[in-house]
């Protein structure tokens, strides 16, 4: 007869919740940083370690018909002030989308395992390809102390693969037309750290889009897709929104120095190409 143990769970959560909407924030235009805005907490920093990281952004405004594209950076002071140094650099979302409520399909989410050390303020920044500023709001929810901490690995530091500061953007990858891949597109440099964990940035495509309701993305290396990367599903339509989606879990084992690598398939004809990152944790 064997034990089952029971699941492990965080023993702290702090959040900016406090409304429906999280924090509103501005893009700024042509790719120039934007006034970092403090999200958690309210004042003297974390009270509590954090080991995960979930960040989620929606758009606060419509902004149909022009490029969505926008690069954001989460924030830290070890202090708990404002002197902020980034942590997270270059999250690439689209902005753009059909209002201000929290619960639209138009959302980028991110899940970092990462540890965040007591008494941290935590902020956001980001600058937007386009030359009209974008309003977005955030939402951060910072878990610490897992019970079972044997179970459970974070790291401390993130690498961004794929994206340009100016103009503000990610690596264009042409995907192919269903039932065929797109060829594998090579993302950013090689590696710096060994990835325990790995997820994509969508931040839609450059031009005016098209309706590729359909997409898959995979990520890969060596022109094979890695296992336990999983798969993402990506839309578009014409009235520049776009979304993502992805269930399965980015726990991953790669070495450092390893080229990484993004392919894409379409179920629509002659797609556009579209701009993708990689976060790699370490």
């Amino acid at each position: 007869m064997s034990l089952i143990l029971p699941p492990w769970y965080f023993t702290d959560e702090t959040d900016n919740i406090t409304a429906a909407v999280g924090t509103s924030f501005t893009c700024n235009a042509n790719s120039a940083d934007g006034t970092a805005v403090r999200l958690i907490p309210a004042s003297g920093g974390l009270t509590h370690d954090a080991h995960l990281l979930v960040v989620r952004f929606h758009p606060d405004a419509s902004n149909f018909g022009y490029n969505p594209i926008c690069l954001v950076d989460i924030l830290t002071d070890p202090a708990g002030g404002t002197s902020w140094g980034s942590i997270i650099d270059d999250l690439l979302i689209a902005a753009a989308g059909p209002g201000d409520s929290p619960d639209q399909a138009y959302q980028r989410g991110f899940i970092f395992p990462i540890w965040i050390p007591s008494g941290s303020s935590i902020g956001v920044r980001g600058r937007a390809h386009h030359t009209s500023s974008q309003a977005v709001r955030c939402h951060i929810w910072a878990f610490g102390n897992p019970s079972r901490p044997e179970l459970w690995w974070c790291g401390t530091k993130v690498e961004t693969l794929g994206t340009t500061a100016s103009p503000a953007a990610g690596t264009a990858v042409t995907p192919g037309y269903s039932p065929s891949w797109g060829s594998w597109t090579s993302i950013g440099s090689v590696t710096t750290g060994t990835y325990g964990w790995i997820q994509l940035g969508h931040g839609g495509e450059n031009t005016t889009t098209q309706s590729n309701q359909n997409m898959f993305c995979e990520i890969g290396a060596g022109s094979q897709k890695l296992p336990g990367t999983g798969r993402y599903w990506i839309g578009h339509n014409t009235s520049e929104q776009s979304k993502v989606d992805h269930t399965f879990p980015s726990w991953c084992n790669i070495p450092e120095g390893t080229q990484m690598q993004a392919r894409i398939m379409s179920g629509t004809a002659s797609p556009a190409a579209v701009n993708l990152a990689l976060y790699g944790v370490y």
